[in-house]
């Protein structure tokens, strides 16, 4: 099973140096998972890229920011005037609407 997808044409090379021991790892690891070489070490590394870049997306806090975060998140929110007003009068035009789809859910 091929994890980077796509059958686009593969016009890319990387050339790897490595010790005997890490070759001979990555041979027996490949034929153990049922894959050649090549895929095999594709695989890892794209499966390793995906988990990096992930991580990395991930925002990160010290301990005083998240503490901060918290206590803003357990505060009460306090309405906005404009967004509840907002929603007032989205609510009247679409009372009816609301309504009917009500009906249709209990029926």
């Amino acid at each position: 099973m091929e994890i980077h997808g796509d059958s686009s044409v593969k016009n890319e090379r990387l050339n790897l140096r490595l010790t005997s021991e890490s070759s001979q790892l990555i041979r027996e690891a490949a034929v153990l998972s049922g894959q050649d070489v090549t895929s095999f070490v594709v695989n890892a590394a794209l499966e390793q890229a995906r988990a990096v870049i992930v991580e990395d997306s991930f925002v990160r806090l010290s301990a005083l920011d998240a503490r901060d975060l918290a206590t803003a998140i357990e505060r009460d929110a306090a309405p906005v005037p404009q967004l509840v007003e907002l929603l007032r009068r989205a609510g009247r035009s679409r009372a009816s609407d609301l309504s009917d789809s009500l009906a249709d859910l209990v029926t």
